[in-house]
Protein backbone atom coordinates (compact mmCIF):
# COMPACT_ATOMS: atom_id res chain seq x y z
CA UNK A 1 0.00 0.00 0.00
CA UNK A 2 1.59 3.37 -0.95
CA UNK A 3 1.54 6.45 1.60
CA UNK A 4 -1.07 8.24 -0.54
CA UNK A 5 -3.52 5.02 -0.33
CA UNK A 6 -2.65 5.10 3.71
CA UNK A 7 -3.22 8.62 4.19
CA UNK A 8 -6.46 8.80 2.93
CA UNK A 9 -7.61 5.34 5.10
CA UNK A 10 -6.35 7.46 8.20
CA UNK A 11 -8.56 10.63 6.54
CA UNK A 12 -11.97 8.83 6.50
CA UNK A 13 -11.59 6.84 9.86
CA UNK A 14 -14.55 9.37 11.32
CA UNK A 15 -14.67 6.45 14.36
CA UNK A 16 -10.88 6.88 14.67
CA UNK A 17 -10.80 2.99 14.33
CA UNK A 18 -7.01 3.45 13.56
CA UNK A 19 -5.91 5.64 15.93
CA UNK A 20 -3.23 4.20 18.63
CA UNK A 21 -3.59 5.18 21.92
CA UNK A 22 0.08 5.48 23.31
CA UNK A 23 1.55 3.18 25.73
CA UNK A 24 0.78 3.54 29.50
CA UNK A 25 -2.87 4.93 28.39
CA UNK A 26 -5.02 3.55 30.87
CA UNK A 27 -9.14 3.26 30.59
CA UNK A 28 -11.14 6.33 32.36
CA UNK A 29 -10.95 6.37 35.47
CA UNK A 30 -13.80 5.91 38.15
CA UNK A 31 -14.23 9.76 38.52
CA UNK A 32 -14.08 10.60 34.36
CA UNK A 33 -17.17 7.73 35.07
CA UNK A 34 -19.11 9.74 37.34
CA UNK A 35 -18.68 12.87 35.90
CA UNK A 36 -19.89 11.42 32.41
CA UNK A 37 -22.66 9.90 34.39
CA UNK A 38 -24.10 13.41 35.39
CA UNK A 39 -23.15 14.86 32.23
CA UNK A 40 -25.92 12.40 30.70
CA UNK A 41 -28.83 13.77 33.73
CA UNK A 42 -27.48 17.44 32.83
CA UNK A 43 -28.11 16.64 29.12
CA UNK A 44 -31.46 15.15 29.52
CA UNK A 45 -32.52 18.41 31.64
CA UNK A 46 -31.11 20.67 28.72
CA UNK A 47 -33.84 18.30 26.43
CA UNK A 48 -36.47 18.27 28.37
CA UNK A 49 -36.31 21.17 31.16
CA UNK A 50 -37.00 19.17 33.68
CA UNK A 51 -34.78 16.51 36.15
CA UNK A 52 -35.47 12.95 35.40
CA UNK A 53 -38.12 11.24 37.11
CA UNK A 54 -39.07 7.43 38.06
CA UNK A 55 -40.70 6.98 34.88
CA UNK A 56 -40.65 2.92 34.44
CA UNK A 57 -42.30 3.03 30.84
CA UNK A 58 -38.67 4.82 29.89
CA UNK A 59 -36.10 2.75 31.11
CA UNK A 60 -33.63 5.36 30.37
CA UNK A 61 -34.62 8.13 31.99
CA UNK A 62 -35.59 5.68 35.01
CA UNK A 63 -31.67 4.83 34.78
CA UNK A 64 -30.81 8.38 35.28
CA UNK A 65 -33.33 9.53 37.89
CA UNK A 66 -32.11 6.36 39.90
CA UNK A 67 -28.49 7.94 39.38
CA UNK A 68 -29.72 10.86 40.65
CA UNK A 69 -30.86 9.86 43.48
CA UNK A 70 -27.92 7.58 44.43
CA UNK A 71 -25.63 10.55 43.89
CA UNK A 72 -27.58 12.90 46.07
CA UNK A 73 -27.09 10.82 49.25
CA UNK A 74 -23.20 10.35 48.88
CA UNK A 75 -21.24 13.31 50.45
CA UNK A 76 -18.25 12.00 48.66
CA UNK A 77 -19.67 12.43 45.13
CA UNK A 78 -21.85 15.48 45.90
CA UNK A 79 -18.15 17.16 46.93
CA UNK A 80 -16.55 15.37 43.87
CA UNK A 81 -19.50 17.03 41.76
CA UNK A 82 -19.90 20.37 42.49
CA UNK A 83 -18.26 22.05 39.47
CA UNK A 84 -20.35 20.39 37.21
CA UNK A 85 -23.68 20.73 38.77
CA UNK A 86 -25.31 23.69 36.69
CA UNK A 87 -28.73 23.22 37.62
CA UNK A 88 -28.09 22.73 41.62
CA UNK A 89 -29.22 19.02 41.43
CA UNK A 90 -27.09 18.31 44.45
CA UNK A 91 -27.30 21.39 46.44
CA UNK A 92 -28.94 21.55 49.48
CA UNK A 93 -29.33 17.53 49.91
CA UNK A 94 -27.75 14.97 53.01
CA UNK A 95 -27.54 11.87 53.04
CA UNK A 96 -30.98 9.78 54.55
CA UNK A 97 -29.87 8.18 57.85
CA UNK A 98 -32.99 7.84 59.84
CA UNK A 99 -37.12 7.55 59.15
CA UNK A 100 -36.98 11.14 60.46
CA UNK A 101 -34.85 11.89 57.36
CA UNK A 102 -36.86 10.56 55.24
CA UNK A 103 -39.70 12.04 56.72
CA UNK A 104 -38.20 15.49 56.38
CA UNK A 105 -37.40 14.91 52.60
CA UNK A 106 -41.07 14.20 51.42
CA UNK A 107 -41.45 17.59 49.68
CA UNK A 108 -44.60 16.02 48.27
CA UNK A 109 -46.43 14.65 51.36
CA UNK A 110 -46.99 11.53 49.91
CA UNK A 111 -45.72 10.02 53.38
CA UNK A 112 -48.07 12.12 55.61
CA UNK A 113 -50.90 10.13 55.93
CA UNK A 114 -48.51 7.16 56.14
CA UNK A 115 -47.40 8.26 59.08
CA UNK A 116 -50.21 10.18 61.43
CA UNK A 117 -51.56 6.34 60.78
CA UNK A 118 -47.93 4.56 62.34
CA UNK A 119 -48.29 6.94 65.46
CA UNK A 120 -52.37 7.06 65.77
CA UNK A 121 -53.19 3.41 67.63
CA UNK A 122 -56.72 3.62 66.64
CA UNK A 123 -57.51 0.14 66.98
CA UNK A 124 -55.43 -1.02 69.99
CA UNK A 125 -57.26 -0.87 73.68
CA UNK A 126 -55.83 2.18 75.95
CA UNK A 127 -53.96 0.15 78.95
CA UNK A 128 -55.70 0.15 82.02
CA UNK A 129 -53.54 -2.05 84.49
CA UNK A 130 -50.84 0.51 85.01
CA UNK A 131 -52.35 3.15 87.32
CA UNK A 132 -51.24 6.68 86.97
CA UNK A 133 -49.62 6.83 90.15
CA UNK A 134 -47.43 4.31 91.49
CA UNK A 135 -48.33 3.59 95.53
CA UNK A 136 -44.58 4.45 97.49
CA UNK A 137 -44.09 4.00 101.18
CA UNK A 138 -43.11 6.71 103.35
CA UNK A 139 -43.50 7.77 106.80
CA UNK A 140 -46.91 6.85 108.97
CA UNK A 141 -47.33 10.65 110.26
CA UNK A 142 -49.42 9.28 113.06
CA UNK A 143 -47.69 6.27 113.67
CA UNK A 144 -49.04 6.36 117.55
CA UNK A 145 -52.56 5.74 116.65
CA UNK A 146 -51.60 2.10 114.93
CA UNK A 147 -48.72 0.83 116.72
CA UNK A 148 -50.28 -0.32 119.82
CA UNK A 149 -52.59 -2.55 117.91
CA UNK A 150 -49.47 -4.06 115.70
CA UNK A 151 -47.57 -4.81 118.61
CA UNK A 152 -50.64 -6.49 119.89
CA UNK A 153 -51.06 -8.41 117.17
CA UNK A 154 -47.63 -9.53 116.83
CA UNK A 155 -47.88 -10.39 120.36
CA UNK A 156 -50.72 -12.43 119.89
CA UNK A 157 -49.31 -14.33 117.20
CA UNK A 158 -46.17 -15.17 119.16
CA UNK A 159 -48.55 -16.68 121.88
CA UNK A 160 -50.36 -18.51 119.63
CA UNK A 161 -53.80 -16.19 119.99
CA UNK A 162 -53.42 -15.54 116.39
CA UNK A 163 -53.01 -17.83 113.55
CA UNK A 164 -51.11 -17.06 110.14
CA UNK A 165 -53.55 -18.22 107.77
CA UNK A 166 -52.25 -18.76 103.65
CA UNK A 167 -53.34 -15.71 101.15
CA UNK A 168 -56.19 -16.75 98.67
CA UNK A 169 -58.13 -14.40 96.84
CA UNK A 170 -58.32 -10.77 96.62
CA UNK A 171 -61.92 -10.68 98.75
CA UNK A 172 -60.09 -11.28 101.80
CA UNK A 173 -58.22 -8.14 101.87
CA UNK A 174 -60.83 -5.58 103.99
CA UNK A 175 -60.51 -2.63 106.44
CA UNK A 176 -59.42 -3.89 109.52
CA UNK A 177 -57.15 -6.89 108.58
CA UNK A 178 -53.78 -7.52 109.11
CA UNK A 179 -51.07 -9.21 106.61
CA UNK A 180 -47.43 -10.03 106.35
CA UNK A 181 -46.12 -9.02 103.81
CA UNK A 182 -41.82 -9.49 102.79
CA UNK A 183 -41.92 -10.19 106.34
CA UNK A 184 -43.31 -7.32 107.52
CA UNK A 185 -46.78 -7.11 109.14
CA UNK A 186 -49.06 -5.09 107.86
CA UNK A 187 -52.53 -3.33 108.74
CA UNK A 188 -55.23 -2.13 106.46
CA UNK A 189 -56.52 0.73 107.77
CA UNK A 190 -58.19 2.21 104.83
CA UNK A 191 -59.88 1.39 101.14
CA UNK A 192 -61.14 3.69 99.27
CA UNK A 193 -63.82 4.13 96.59
CA UNK A 194 -63.80 0.71 94.09
CA UNK A 195 -63.48 0.78 90.36
CA UNK A 196 -64.35 -2.24 88.21
CA UNK A 197 -61.72 -2.14 85.06
CA UNK A 198 -62.12 -5.51 82.48
CA UNK A 199 -64.09 -7.06 85.31
CA UNK A 200 -61.65 -6.26 87.94
CA UNK A 201 -62.25 -4.31 91.27
CA UNK A 202 -59.24 -2.03 92.34
CA UNK A 203 -59.24 0.75 94.57
CA UNK A 204 -56.36 2.48 96.48
CA UNK A 205 -55.66 1.25 100.57
CA UNK A 206 -53.85 2.74 103.12
CA UNK A 207 -51.22 0.23 104.88
CA UNK A 208 -49.61 1.05 107.90
CA UNK A 209 -46.41 -1.14 108.41
CA UNK A 210 -45.13 -2.09 112.01
CA UNK A 211 -42.06 -0.36 110.72
CA UNK A 212 -43.79 2.86 111.12
CA UNK A 213 -44.36 3.43 107.20
CA UNK A 214 -47.39 3.89 104.91
CA UNK A 215 -48.66 3.28 101.91
CA UNK A 216 -51.20 3.86 99.16
CA UNK A 217 -51.00 0.89 97.24
CA UNK A 218 -53.59 -0.40 94.90
CA UNK A 219 -55.35 -3.16 96.06
CA UNK A 220 -54.83 -5.74 93.67
CA UNK A 221 -50.83 -4.61 93.94
CA UNK A 222 -51.00 -5.88 97.19
CA UNK A 223 -52.88 -9.18 96.11
CA UNK A 224 -50.21 -10.04 93.54
CA UNK A 225 -47.31 -9.25 96.15
CA UNK A 226 -48.98 -11.69 98.70
CA UNK A 227 -50.10 -14.46 95.81
CA UNK A 228 -46.11 -14.66 95.37
CA UNK A 229 -45.41 -14.66 99.05
CA UNK A 230 -48.04 -16.85 100.06
CA UNK A 231 -46.01 -19.02 102.49
CA UNK A 232 -44.57 -15.74 104.02
CA UNK A 233 -47.46 -13.65 103.64
CA UNK A 234 -50.99 -14.90 105.31
CA UNK A 235 -54.01 -13.33 106.88
CA UNK A 236 -53.87 -12.91 110.84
Amino acid sequence: MDKDRLLQLIADDELGLLKVKPRGATASSSSDRLISSFGEINDFIRKHKRAPEANQQDMQEYRLHSCLQSLRQDEVRIGSLRDYDEFNLLLGYKPISSIQDIVDDDELGLLASACEDIFNLEHVPKTTTMPDYVGRRQPCKDFADFESMLKECQNDIAAGRRTLWPFAKEQQIEPGLFFVLKGILLYVAEIGERETINGKQNARLRCIFENGTESDMLLRSLAAELYKRWTKSDRT
